[in-house]
């Protein structure tokens, strides 16, 4: 009993007696952790009101989606409306008439401006750079020396090379000599064998007979080293001879590359110098195919250059190729230009006006106009209001535009802008093209058309 009336008494809130009119309890005296409690007799939603919140948001989103739907439901049926109507109405193009160009005169071309002649000049001898008498921009004649190598060591070859031919020399005398003494000594055998027979023991005989098959043999020798010395010294002299380096011809010395005691030699990799002749120059122009065969050689070019401005150069056609190049399909012409002031730069790039001979007149028509399908090339033209088409020749390729060489007429109207639509027989609205805009009245006229002015007359 005392138990239970102990628990009870611990169950009752105890009331401050400042708090008794149903003021909030002081929270200094509340047990420790009450405020973190978490009530658990909460009621539980009902399965009704669950079932209502979900068919709430479903119809949500169910008008979303017809809000959504609507409108592009409706583009839909515009768009097959707008593609009915296409499709019923005749299709709008463009005409033109065939273009008649006149007959090209004159072809301008890119050109390069080469040298008439160029080459690079090497050591042809092992030594050292004694003297360059010539630098760049220097004109040179044909066979002017323009350096001197020196070569000692080439000197020297040469020198024991000669002493060496003089040794031979001298070989081939002592040689003779032995010669004469073996075949005389030999014919004095022979002749004291015949006319006293049995003088001369047969050995004896063999022996000088082979002591001057010796002496010729030794001969021979001395002869071909002779020759072989001879022609040693013909080779150090050809070097020695290289110590002086002339010009080939005449021209313009364009580079240097070395200075006095350099040593040079024919296995360096650098030129000594690089001569170019430009007194006269090749220009280089690669003419298309189309006008390959309207050029002779021969006949008067003309070369300008942004260097000088209405200044026009003239020369003339000197050589073509003969073939054309396969990957680009343009003839290689050589046009040779004077150039005896200088005032042309071998290197530069200009521009070369050639003339071409006459030819007849072409027509031409956009190459938007062509019609490619398994029937060939054809164009189709309105007539009437009516598409016909008609299968083209054509011949030159001049990018926007083509050449037509049968199959129009210059007064059909050339359906520019051919579709898929367009056949045999289809009607077609012609497009309008777009009126120039009015030119405005002179200032003159108005002012003389104005009330003003006539007010003050």
């Amino acid at each position: 009993m005392q138990d239970s009336q102990t628990q009870t008494q611990r169950a009752q809130p105890v009331v401050d007696p400042g708090h008794g009119n149903g003021a909030a309890p002081d929270s200094s005296h509340a047990p420790a952790g009450a405020e973190h409690e978490i009530p658990t007799d909460l009621p539980k939603p009902r399965g009704f009101i669950i079932l209502v919140a979900i068919g709430a948001f479903v119809l949500f989103l169910g008008g979303l989606f017809v809000l959504g739907l609507l409108p592009h439901l409706g583009r839909v049926k515009e768009a097959e409306d707008d593609a009915r109507q296409q499709s019923d109405a005749q299709p709008i193009v463009s005409v033109a008439a065939p273009k008649i160009a006149q007959p090209l005169k004159e072809l301008h071309i890119p050109c390069d401006i080469r040298p008439f002649a160029d080459t690079s000049i090497f050591p042809q001898t092992t030594g050292y750079l004694k003297k360059w008498n010539v630098d760049i921009q220097d004109h040179v004649t044909a066979d002017q020396i323009i350096a001197i190598i020196d070569t000692p060591q080439v000197d020297a070859e040469l020198a024991q090379s000669l002493a060496a031919l003089d040794q031979a020399k001298a070989n081939v005398n002592k040689a003779n000599a032995d010669l004469d003494l073996a075949k005389k000594t030999l014919v004095m055998y022979q002749e004291s064998s015949k006319s006293n027979p049995g003088s001369v023991a047969e050995l004896d005989l063999e022996t000088k007979q082979s002591a001057a098959q010796d002496a010729q043999a030794a001969l021979d020798l001395a002869v071909a080293d002779e020759k072989a010395g001879d022609a040693t010294v013909k080779q150090y002299q050809v070097l020695q001879g290289f110590e002086i380096v002339k010009s080939p011809f005449a021209g313009t010395v364009t580079a240097r590359n070395y200075d006095n005691g350099a040593l040079v030699s024919p296995t360096e990799a650098l030129p000594m110098f690089r001569i170019e002749q430009t007194d006269t120059l090749r220009v280089f122009a690669s003419v298309p195919q189309t006008y390959a065969t309207s050029i002779r050689e021969g006949q008067d070019a003309y070369l300008t250059l942004r260097n000088y401005p209405g200044r026009k150069f003239t020369g003339k056609v000197a050589r073509s190729a003969g073939a054309l190049n396969a990957s680009t399909r343009t003839l290689s012409y050589e046009l040779d230009f004077p150039n005896a002031d200088g005032a042309i730069y071998a290197g530069m790039y200009g521009d070369a006006t050639i003339p071409v001979e006459e030819q007849q007149a072409t027509m031409t028509i956009p190459t938007s106009a062509l019609i490619f399908n398994s029937s060939g090339l054809r164009a189709a033209v309105v007539e009437d209001g009516v598409v016909h088409l008609k299968i083209l020749e054509v011949g030159r390729d001049f990018g926007n535009e083509i050449e037509v060489t049968s199959g129009l007429d210059k007064d059909d109207q050339v359906v520019t802008n051919p579709g898929l639509r367009l056949g045999e027989g289809v009607e077609v609205t012609i497009a309008q093209a777009a009126a120039p805009p009015a030119a405005p009245a002179p200032a003159a006229a108005a002012a003389d058309a104005s009330p003003s002015r006539g007010a003050n007359n």
